[in-house]
């Protein structure tokens, strides 16, 4: 869902969990695959060229 930029107000009601628990779960996300937020995360995935 965070790939299909969903706010996490939207995930949250999507998957039945707080917008503290989305927030929690996405900052491991980016801290795993080593970025600081959404725009680093979609910048790094977009394919070059």
């Amino acid at each position: 869902l965070l790939l299909r930029r969903r706010s996490n107000e939207e995930i949250a009601h999507e998957l039945c969990l707080t917008q503290q628990t989305v927030k929690n779960y996405a900052s491991r996300v980016f801290h795993k695959v080593g970025v600081s937020g959404r725009k680093e995360l979609f910048r790094m995935l977009r394919p070059c060229g």
